[in-house]
């Protein structure tokens, strides 16, 4: 009885810390052929010298997103995102990346 209680403690708990996805984020998922268990990052950076720079950020987050061959954590500096000192160093993973690129598409 104890080990059938642990158990069921454990299962559920696991499921409190699972992330859900939206049925819009499963859909750009989708469309670019990418996994809820995608392991890669966005790191921000001021540094504008770094390897990817782009104008916009929703230039940058559909380059992540169509690019299978970038690092696990890409460095990534965006020109014209007046938040960009706020987020030196911030990182972000696939389900905020999903979630942003939603975000900057519905404001287009």
């Amino acid at each position: 009885m104890k080990i059938t209680i642990s158990i069921l403690i454990l299962f559920l708990s696991t499921l409190s810390f699972a992330q859900s996805w939206t049925t819009e984020e499963k859909a750009v998922l989708t469309k670019y052929n990418l996994s809820e268990n995608d392991h890669r990052g966005i790191e921000f950076v001021t540094d504008s010298n770094t390897n990817l720079s782009f104008k916009t950020l929703n230039d940058a987050l559909t380059y992540f997103l169509e690019n299978k061959n970038v690092k696990d954590l890409t460095r990534i500096y965006v020109s014209n995102y007046p938040e960009m000192q706020q987020l030196d160093g911030a990182t972000i993973d696939i389900k905020e990346i999903v979630q942003h690129y939603i975000l900057t598409n519905s404001l287009n």
